[in-house]
This record gives structure tokens, C-alpha cells and sequence, in this order.
């Protein structure tokens, strides 16, 4: 196992977690769910292109899932549980004292971004 921030509670790493990688439509494998929506992936696209990180690198149709494991944007996303260097939805999501504040949930106003049809 790796470290992590005292500040971090990261859902990834949880026993029975649900949220796991996720391959997008476009081929890119997606490092939790999170980032399965447009607005998160934008932001790793960001943090990834600051960094010099080749973000093809995450995509099945270029690397093999052992390749996505073993490249220098993956680990560093794990390496961001202890540093705090990662992109802003990890904190969003994932710091200890976070409240979720953006993303879709059912309410009894119907189902949209923050029950706001």
C-alpha cells in the first residue's frame, strides 16, 4: 500500500469501495468515477497538461491496463494521496472534511445537478 495525507480520505483505497477506474467511451481509463463526468475530466486534463504529463497515456486504445498502472500520470495521481498534488475533484471528493457541493444526486425535485432540473 502507499501513503496517504492525513487529510485525504480517499474512496479508492476504502475495503468494498464503489468507486472504481472507469473506461470513458473515448478509450480513456478514468482513475475513479469521478472523473467520469465531463467537468472532472477537464480538470485532470489540466492538472495533467501543467505537470508535462502525456495524457494518451490513459487510453486503452495506446497503452494495455498494465501500461495505464505502470505510467508516470497514473502514479502520480497515487503519489498525489500523499503529496496533495493532484486535481481539484480529488479534494472535492475525497478530502476528510470535503461536502460535496457539485455533481448530480436525486432529490424530490427529480434527478439533475444538484436537484436543479
Amino acid at each position: 500500500m502507499y501513503n496517504i495525507h492525513p487529510s485525504m480520505s480517499p474512496k479508492c483505497t476504502k475495503e468494498n469501495n464503489k468507486n472504481n477506474i472507469q473506461l470513458g467511451a473515448t478509450g480513456n481509463v478514468r482513475p475513479c468515477n469521478f472523473y467520469g463526468t465531463r467537468a472532472n475530466w477537464q480538470h485532470l486534463e489540466k492538472w495533467a497538461t501543467d505537470k508535462r504529463f502525456d495524457l494518451t497515456k490513459l487510453n486503452i486504445k495506446v497503452s494495455t491496463m498494465e501500461q495505464i498502472y505502470d505510467s508516470d500520470i497514473f502514479k502520480a495521481i497515487l503519489d498525489g494521496h500523499r503529496t496533495l498534488d493532484l486535481p481539484e475533484p480529488c479534494f472535492w471528493h475525497c478530502k476528510k472534511d470535503a461536502k460535496q457541493i457539485l455533481g448530480y444526486k436525486e432529490t424530490d425535485k427529480g434527478f439533475g445537478l444538484n436537484g436543479n432540473k
